[in-house]
């Protein structure tokens, strides 16, 4: 159990410090995960459906945070 609250603390803290660094771009934990997703993705590209699954996102919920990086000009749409 011990170990358990270690990972618990340690992966929030380590959020908390993401979220803190993306702050100054107007980013937030979730925008930067799915930019790396797209990175780590042959050509940089994804279907949609794949990276909602992988994100585990509805698809809605995709088009809604796709929607924000979109505005900010992060990625684009092919």
């Amino acid at each position: 159990m011990r170990a358990w609250l270690a990972y618990i603390t340690t992966s929030s803290d380590l959020q908390r410090a993401i979220e803190r660094d993306l702050e100054p771009f107007g980013l937030d934990g979730g925008d930067y995960q799915l930019l790396a997703m797209l990175s780590d993705a042959p050509d940089g590209r994804m279907k949609m459906c794949d990276l909602a699954d992988t994100l585990r996102l509805s698809r809605s919920g995709l088009t809604r945070r796709m929607d924000g990086v979109l505005r900010k000009k992060l990625v684009t749409r092919v």
